[in-house]
């Protein structure tokens, strides 16, 4: 098995890398973070002119473990309506990579603010970590684990 080519793939190790228009509707920009299962892009909804961020598998986890695992995300994905749980607008398939649509969250990551301004204070700690386990706690609610 070979790993999906997406239009504009370019990258020396072979990485897909989503460019151009996808799904008549979203605007590739850039890249904007990657994690270990899955690349984040900047886009534009071109239908409602706003940015927006298309998350895709990285091209071995669709190799790997097909697109129906990213499918059962999205769908779990899409129940999940609750303010520390970033919601899903829109999801889709382009060149066979699975993808979803998520508003864009403007600001800095938690690894660059650590790197910023060093160890968080106790408190933004704990308020960081109860925003977490509140979004876990209401996922766990609904059957999710």
């Amino acid at each position: 098995m070979t790993t999906p080519r997406l239009p504009g793939d370019s990258s020396p190790e072979g990485a897909p890398q989503l460019t151009g228009v996808i799904a008549g509707r979203y605007r590739i920009e850039r890249k904007i973070g990657e994690g270990g299962m899955a690349v984040v892009y900047l886009a534009r909804d071109l239908t409602r002119d706003v940015s927006v961020a298309i998350k895709t598998p990285k091209g071995e986890l669709v190799t790997q473990l097909g697109p129906a695992r990213f499918a059962r995300e999205v769908q779990i994905s899409t129940q999940l309506q609750h303010p520390h749980i970033v919601p899903v607008l829109d999801s889709g398939v382009h060149e066979n990579m699975p993808f979803y649509v998520m508003p864009l969250i403007e600001g800095e990551s938690l690894q660059e603010r650590l790197s910023r301004s060093g160890p968080l204070a106790i408190q933004d700690a704990v308020g960081i970590i109860a925003e977490i386990l509140d979004g876990l706690a209401y996922a766990h609610s609904l059957g999710f684990v």
